[in-house]
């Protein structure tokens, strides 16, 4: 208790305009596919990245929420497809984010745990969708940015609650675990499971963090460490997946000593591409390391499919994979979803897609 007043009182004092009250959030209107997302568990989008010019003809058209192969009969599930929503090559990350996962942040403030994933083939976007196209996010902000904007805002605006944000940064490389922001350099943690609070990270480091710039250099500290490596489809081909998680902790300014407090978390997930020898050309280590890969993203891909099957108490496998069993805590339970499925637009990987 002591150490939440004291970090809570130094976040909201250092996170607030130092004149006058803070302003109210601007009111924004709910869509339509926006209710309707909001009343489901999984989420499910697709942004298509642009074409680059040596890649040739689009294999895709977009329509509204579907997606159809380019000249091709439709056929629903073969080459016509349907999603909660569907983003372009001109959409900005920010038009994701509003209309896809700002939901799930709003419901990491409120207690309820969500999961967002960068989903798709190697080369199709998911590092550039999560983490933005520069180290701070200033001129093209990822998901992370206009996440940590997002909960900034709404804690200024919320002047009768304390809040305690804590961020980690977690690797999965060849099915082990490592932690990104560890001072030591070997990173090396564990999973354990604790009787009545579940799921939890031994070793793991854990910031305190009292603005959005905290955030971001927490993230450009871990990418200096992450596993990458040269591809044939990609110079730098993301070789782990990483889970970025923020911890919400807050409870009422004026409450009672022995007030419980109100935790969320939210996991934002840069999933390392699904990967064809054929196209990436790899060999020795690199070929490793893609079937590690695709091996976690299938026990994934059963995972999700398993929370999205409604009406049924199935068992889900998160022991299968480091991935699965790391995400429990925010993909079980009354956790809230949502899967960015990045698209390399061209001809060549219209399989993959």
């Amino acid at each position: 208790k002591g150490r939440f007043k004291a970090c809570a009182h130094y976040l909201v004092t250092t996170a607030r305009a130092p004149k006058g009250r803070p302003r109210a959030l601007t009111q924004r209107k709910t869509t339509a596919m926006e209710t309707k997302m909001a009343e489901t568990k999984l989420r499910v989008a697709i942004r298509v990245r642009p074409l680059r010019s040596e890649e040739g003809a689009c294999a895709w058209r977009i329509e509204d929420e579907n997606v159809y192969q380019a000249d091709c009969e439709e056929v629903v599930g073969r080459t016509a497809f349907r999603y909660d929503a569907v983003y372009g090559e001109n959409s900005a990350t920010k038009d994701v984010y509003e209309g896809v996962c700002r939901e799930l942040v709003d419901g990491a403030l409120r207690g309820v745990n969500g999961t967002i994933f960068a989903y798709g083939q190697t080369s199709s976007g998911k590092t550039f969708t999560m983490q933005g196209g520069d180290k701070y996010g200033a001129g093209a902000p990822g998901l992370m940015h206009l996440a940590a904007d997002h909960i900034f805002s709404v804690i200024e605006a919320r002047s009768d609650t304390d809040f305690l944000l804590r961020v980690s940064y977690l690797e999965v490389y060849n099915e082990q675990l490592r932690d990104l922001l560890a001072e030591d350099g070997t990173g090396e943690v564990h999973i354990r499971e604790h009787p009545e609070t579940g799921v939890y990270v031994e070793g793991a480091q854990e910031t305190v963090v009292t603005q959005p710039h905290d955030m971001a250099e927490a993230l450009v500290s871990g990418e200096k460490r992450r596993a990458v490596g040269a591809t044939a489809m990609n110079e730098r081909s993301s070789r782990s997946h990483t889970v970025f998680r923020i911890v919400v902790e807050s409870r009422p300014r004026e409450c009672a000593e022995d007030h419980g407090v109100l935790v969320g978390a939210i996991s934002l997930v840069d999933l390392a591409g699904s990967e064809s020898v054929r196209l990436t050309g790899a060999t020795g280590v690199r070929q490793k390391e893609g079937g590690k890969i695709n091996q976690s993203l299938l026990t994934l891909s059963r995972v999700v499919q398993q929370l999205g099957e409604k009406g049924k108490e199935n068992f889900v496998n998160f022991r299968d994979s480091r991935l699965t069993r790391l995400l429990q805590p925010t993909l079980s339970g009354k956790a809230q979803l949502a899967m960015v499925c990045c698209v390399a637009p061209c001809l060549l990987y219209t399989s993959p897609s």
